[in-house]
């Protein structure tokens, strides 16, 4: 029991901040985003069902040996695929956001189709790189190069499909952006393969690359059908130096974020088995799944920054986003607590093999809720054209990672990987929240 008083206080403390917190919700429910936010939070919990979904279906399927070479294959692919996009997916969505101002749409035009013709000419030569250069890194087994070359039709379609999608967000339709086109059609086509006794890494393999085909397709007819007609009406204009010069840094940006996502797979799986990158992946896989209510919300806020900066509001920015964060936080700590409950069981249904996992997953969980707490600091950054802070900060976190990796993957294993990758994510956290501090005297973090 409490004492008197000081249980009163708690008391009235807690129904106090449940009702700011039901106030603020009320708020957000009658703003004007609250459709687009509603959306989008649908589509990242629809993703999150089918992620996970697949993840086990896969995991199930393979092994810890089969699921550890799938997982390697699809590692390089993502970390080759930053060579092909090189930033201008991004730059393509913060051009859109601008020609809404000033109405630049034939730059938008050429931006577009220069775009699309890089990520092309690029995935080609990248592809042919890799079949050739590949084999000769550590860890790269001959089983492994085999899993790599089958998914190479990835790196034009992945690329081709970014640009879809940053396109729909410039032009402000979030919602379509966000659909989970791709997870949708490969679980179906997984469970069928499973069902009919064919789900092997070969096959599991091929599917990513057909269901990111048709999904391209889809991307594309919205993109078509939602840009504004004059895009299509006027003369395309070409400012390429320009281009070039705004990619670089997001490119740069972009790569030390995916490798830092990325090493830890790489390296794991240069000091050990697949088998124990299987075990690292899945639980590395559900821990990801803390963070997707920042995932909604960085969704709704980063085409807003923009405007946010344009005004030099950034006290209204600062309220915004720690308004949303503060939700985003209350999930991902929810998600944290039913993974200390029902974590192993969860890793169980992929196989009793995967159960050892479970240190892993807690480990990596808390990390990614510091992430989710931390707020938005990475897109206010970029969204404001301080990308050299981002690179240093990012750039810092890698660093860490991979010293850390080199010091504890080969001693412990996967769990040792995962110290390594939380402590790179908590970071980087704390230096772009320096950064944002240092830039707009601003804290968007819930701590």
């Amino acid at each position: 029991m409490w004492p008197g008083n000081e249980g009163a206080l708690l008391i009235n403390k807690a129904r106090n901040s449940l009702h700011a917190m039901t106030v603020q919700l009320a708020d957000l429910r009658r703003a004007p985003l609250a459709r687009e936010a509603g959306l989008v939070l649908i589509w990242r919990v629809l993703l999150v069902i089918l992620s996970m979904g697949s993840g086990f279906l896969i995991a199930r399927a393979l092994g810890p040996q089969g699921y550890g070479v799938y997982a390697y294959a699809l590692s390089w692919i993502a970390l080759l695929g930053l060579l092909v996009t090189t930033g201008f997916p991004l730059v393509v969505m913060r051009e859109i956001g601008a020609a809404e101002v000033n109405g630049r749409w034939g730059e938008v035009r050429g931006l577009l189709l220069w775009s699309a013709l890089w990520i092309f000419v690029s995935g080609l030569l990248v592809s042919g790189a890799a079949t050739l250069g590949l084999s000769w890194i550590p860890g790269v087994t001959p089983e492994r190069h085999w899993a790599i070359h089958l998914v190479l039709p990835l790196l034009v379609l992945n690329g081709w499909i970014a640009l879809s999608t940053k396109v729909l967000q410039g032009i402000k339709r979030v919602p379509r952006a966000y659909f989970p086109v791709q997870q949708s059609l490969f679980l179906i086509l997984a469970a069928v393969l499973f069902v009919l006794g064919v789900l092997h890494v070969k096959e599991a393999l091929l599917a990513q690359v057909i269901t990111s085909g048709a999904s391209l397709g889809l991307y594309a007819f919205w993109v078509t059908k939602y840009l504004p007609n004059q895009v299509f009406q006027i003369q395309p204009q070409f400012r390429v130096s320009t281009w070039l010069a705004s990619a670089l840094p997001l490119f740069v940006v972009d790569a030390l974020f995916t490798l830092n996502n990325q090493i830890d797979i790489l390296m794991l799986g240069a000091f050990r088995s697949s088998a124990e990158v299987g075990l690292y992946r899945l639980a590395n896989r559900l821990a990801t799944f803390v963070g997707f209510f920042l995932v909604v919300a960085n969704a709704v806020i980063a085409p807003r920054i923009v405007a946010y900066h344009a005004c030099g509001d950034y006290k209204s920015l600062a309220r915004f986003i720690r308004r949303i964060i503060r939700f985003a936080f209350f999930g991902a700590s929810f998600l944290v607590v039913v993974y200390i409950l029902a974590g192993r069981s969860m890793l169980g249904l992929a196989g009793m093999a995967f159960r050892s996992a479970y240190p892993t997953l807690l480990l990596m969980s808390l990390g990614q809720l510091v992430n989710v707490g931390a707020g938005s600091v990475g897109w206010i950054l970029a969204m404001t054209r301080n990308e050299r802070d981002l690179i240093v900060g990012v750039g810092a976190s890698v660093v860490v990672n991979i010293g850390l990796n080199l010091v504890f993957t080969p001693r412990y294993g996967y769990f040792g990987t995962a110290i390594a990758t939380s402590l790179s994510i908590i970071i980087w956290n704390i230096i772009l929240s320096s950064f944002v501090w240092f830039r707009f005297k601003i804290r968007v973090s819930v701590f």
